[in-house]
């Protein structure tokens, strides 16, 4: 009995040391662009090119431009046969500098079933605004629509290139 006295109080402190630990545990969760990209990314889209650039070059006006190819793959939510690209939403500091509605291209030869290929682009580019600083990185919302349905994609810190 006497040793049963010493044991139980020995392993009471055993047990409460060998079920905790220093560390803290935290459950796993996800990052905010992992999560951000769960919800908004409506669109299976793979930018093959993008292009973001202000035109500084002399004797010419100082334009802003935006170029590349993308392909969107078939999803539930849209019908591949009617998805087009209809705007791109230019944004620095949570702010929309240029709302545009690029010359978009299908490339046919590229394009199936169950793919889309598009060229966009500006056509001669866009006036640089106040509101657009070039030394740092804007936010691109691609805005897809099938009929009347609107399906975004965001493209988060794309530098802005420069050509002197």
């Amino acid at each position: 009995m006497i040793l049963l006295r010493k044991i139980c109080p020995m392993l009471t402190l055993v047990l409460l040391f060998a079920c905790s630990t220093s560390e803290k545990t935290r459950k796993e969760t996800k990052s905010k662009e992992e999560l951000k990209e769960i919800f908004t990314q409506e669109v299976r889209a793979d930018f093959t090119e993008l292009n973001v650039w202000v035109n500084l070059m002399p004797n010419s006006p100082n334009r802003f431009h935006i170029s590349g190819i993308v392909k969107v793959s078939e999803n539930f939510k849209y019908d591949i046969n009617f998805i087009k690209l209809q705007d791109i939403v230019v944004q620095q500091n949570q702010k929309i500098i240029y709302n545009i509605s690029p010359v978009v291209q299908l490339d046919p030869e590229l394009s199936g079933e169950k793919i889309k290929i598009f060229r966009f682009s500006t056509t001669r580019g866009l006036e640089i605004t106040p509101d657009l600083d070039i030394d740092k990185t804007c936010n691109l919302e691609f805005l897809f629509i099938d009929g009347s349905e609107v399906y975004p994609y965001l493209v988060d810190n794309v530098a802005i290139m420069k050509t002197y």
